[in-house]
């Protein structure tokens, strides 16, 4: 897609479907970023999963999105 064409930048990324719970089928440091939506929070092994997006993201400074727990219950410890 192209994000950037009202500011004339060249963006361009493409979305890629996959389970960051076990070993994707990418080289060390494919990606620049990787987005994970609602899903650190519903993994069996989280530290695994976390492991395999460092090993895809490039190592010279590749980013790192999440967003978790869009609701929580009034009586959660983290609730902010």
């Amino acid at each position: 897609q192209d994000l950037g064409r009202e500011n004339q930048l060249d963006v361009k990324f493409d979305f890629v479907k996959g389970s960051i719970s076990r070993r994707m089928d990418f080289d060390n440091g494919h990606f620049d970023c990787v987005l994970c939506m609602l899903t650190l929070c519903s993994v069996d092994d989280q530290e695994a999963s976390l492991k395999e997006i460092k090993r895809l993201l490039r190592p010279d400074g590749g980013s790192f999105g999440f967003v978790e727990h869009t609701a929580v219950l009034p009586d959660e410890p983290y609730r902010l």
